[in-house]
């Protein structure tokens, strides 16, 4: 698996396979392209410190990092640097190596398909801007406008944050997503799409572990103040399996307490492949609940070559004290590329569904399209966003 540290060669030519530099953690000096072909093609800061084009190279940046969080910006953006003690031994080296490594590859999925996930695990100051539209034949047409943006503030030591946001309340604040967020599909049957402001406090830095505390309110009149607390924790179970525990608690003033549990298990299939199952559950004093809402999604990704991207994913969702317990299930498949900037990406979605969620309704086949823009601004790493 990769992350061993130990190169192949072919048999013909002595040379490292393809699919086996990544092993290697080597990562090749680029040249800097001059300033003024920079300005030309990128008018927002991005980093360029992971400067390959694929998952793999990525990861083998993220292996070659230091293990201590130092003050440059490229370790306070990396979600896969832990502050941990050095290692000592050959087994403590090898078991940094396989964290990095599945989780480097995690975290590329996640940036490239604007995960929140990623948004969680990173100190860094970004947004996203998105635009799109999806249509199906149980709702219809549904535009949507979509902004989160964060930003750090250094003089607190890089661990509070402003945040900004437009979109559903829902993800926000009980983080009841879908896995790939970027183009909403209409999955839940929950649209509150609001105007937030908040401050945060990040204690750690990394996918492995942290909490967040997040106090704001969604902009209107009167304004509705919430607060939220996050921890996560992700364990390696094998050198391709990395198992991740995320439980969210949170209070809004018109709706009372909360919580949200995500598990969510990611495993290697190859250096351009990774499947994901994730299953999340919400309880809540919200009256539109009943019981707890739960999903689970099964997700294949695959990585292909020219800055673009394909995922797949199969998914249940219900609520378990509900007239109809098991409300919707289906398919979907999502394409996502780089267009025209290394920043600005289009996504172009397809599902099919089979929703019910009222006794008197019956379960027809439920055909759905959507496409969209998603501008990304600020210092984000090239590896995350590729």
């Amino acid at each position: 698996m990769a992350g061993t540290g130990c190169a192949t060669q072919d048999s013909t030519s002595g040379e490292p396979r393809p699919d086996d530099r990544m092993r290697t953690a080597v990562v090749e000096p680029t040249t800097a392209p001059p300033a003024d072909a920079a300005i030309a093609t990128s008018p927002v800061p991005v980093d360029e410190s992971y400067s390959d084009r694929s998952p793999e190279a990525s990861v083998a940046a993220i292996a070659t990092a230091p293990d201590e969080i130092g003050e440059s910006a490229e370790n306070q953006q990396n979600p896969c640097i832990e502050p941990i003690e050095e290692a000592s031994n050959w087994l403590d080296r090898s078991q940094t190596q396989v964290y990095k490594t599945v989780c480097g590859t995690a975290a590329w999925f996640d940036g490239f398909f604007g995960s929140n996930r990623y948004d969680a695990a990173s100190n860094s100051t970004y947004g996203r801007l998105g635009l799109s539209g999806f249509w199906d034949q149980y709702d219809g047409f549904d535009p949507k406008l979509r902004l989160r943006a964060k930003f750090e503030l250094p003089a607190l030591q890089n661990r509070t944050s402003l945040m900004i946001g437009r979109g559903d309340e829902k993800d926000f604040i009980e983080e009841r997503e879908t896995p790939s967020d970027s183009i909403p599909s209409n999955l839940n049957q929950i649209e509150d799409d609001a105007f937030l402001v908040g401050l945060g406090y990040n204690r750690g830095s990394g996918l492995k572990r942290g909490i967040s505390f997040n106090v704001g309110a969604k902009i209107r009149a009167p304004p509705e103040p919430y607060t939220k607390v996050r921890y996560r924790r992700a364990w390696e179970l094998s050198d391709s399996t990395l198992l991740q525990f995320r439980p969210i608690g949170y209070w809004k003033s018109e709706e009372g307490f909360g919580s949200t549990l995500h598990v969510d298990i990611d495993h290697l299939l190859s250096d351009d492949y990774m499947v994901r199952w994730t299953s999340s559950g919400n309880v809540s004093e919200d009256k539109e609940i009943e019981g707890v809402a739960w999903t689970n999604w099964l997700s294949l990704y695959h990585a292909l070559a020219n800055r673009r991207a394909i995922s797949y994913h199969a998914f249940v969702l219900g609520e378990t004290k509900a007239d109809v317990q098991t409300q919707n299930y289906g398919v979907e498949v999502r394409y996502r590329r780089r267009i025209a900037r290394q920043w600005l990406f289009l996504e172009i979605i397809s599902s099919v569904s089979w929703p019910r969620y009222l006794l008197e309704e019956n379960r027809d086949i439920n055909w759905g399209i959507g496409a969209g823009f998603e501008m990304y601004f600020g210092p984000v790493p090239d590896a995350q966003i590729r």
